[in-house]
């Protein structure tokens, strides 16, 4: 009998956990909707956040004709003109073809656009940035090829863009471990940052 009475307890918090999550995600839905975007980057923000609270944010990672067309759209666009959204849409385009690979140094000098911070030129190629263990559930390890003295920030963001994490790594280091015990289980953008410029990019699951 208590087992019972434990189980149903359960089973009712989890009821008021799942309804809570429905109408938070309702409203996030709906903010997202009021939005009116104007530039490039705004507007594929708002596409892609409705596309992944429709899909991902509810355990779906199978996508309609009209999504996977949105999301290739996006995620063959350079970065520096599409805006933040162009990695996200990326990430959530591997669910439908895990080797698709971006040539953005083409597609973005095809627009003359360049990669410059501060006064460094960093190149995609300048930065060698990988995660291990990824899928990962205690600690995580970056590594990373350093250049000069310049000082490398590292930022986490959820699939719906909001800053889980912000790291400062120390100089003159080649690698960093930190925890990731005080992050939800998900999918993570992960942004390698110098001189206030994103060199680098990459998704980090998390699984405890």
């Amino acid at each position: 009998l208590q087992h019972q009475n434990l189980q149903s307890a359960f089973d009712n918090l989890t009821q008021q956990l799942n309804a809570t999550r429905q109408n938070q995600l309702q409203n996030l839905v709906l903010k997202n909707s009021a939005i009116l975007p104007v530039e490039l980057p705004e507007i594929n923000e708002q596409v892609v956040n409705e596309i992944y609270f429709h899909t991902i944010a509810l355990g779906i990672t199978n996508f309609t004709p009209e999504q996977i067309s949105q999301l290739s759209y996006i995620a063959n666009q350079c970065p520096f003109s599409g805006g933040p959204a162009v990695f996200r849409a990326r990430v959530m385009f591997e669910y439908i073809d895990p080797l698709i690979e971006y040539d953005d140094e083409t597609t973005c000098l095809a627009q003359g656009i360049y990669r410059i911070a501060q006064q460094n030129v960093l190149t995609q190629s300048a930065i060698s940035f990988q995660i291990k263990p990824n899928p990962a559930t205690d600690n995580v390890t970056i590594t990373y090829s350093a250049i000069g003295e310049i000082s490398y920030k590292l930022r986490i963001e959820d699939m719906a863009g909001r800053q889980i994490k912000y790291i400062e790594l120390p100089a003159n280091f080649n690698s960093y471990t930190f925890s990731i015990n005080d992050i939800n289980n998900g999918i993570y953008l992960i942004n390698l940052v110098a001189n206030d410029a994103l060199i680098g990019k990459n998704k980090l699951i998390v699984i405890h």
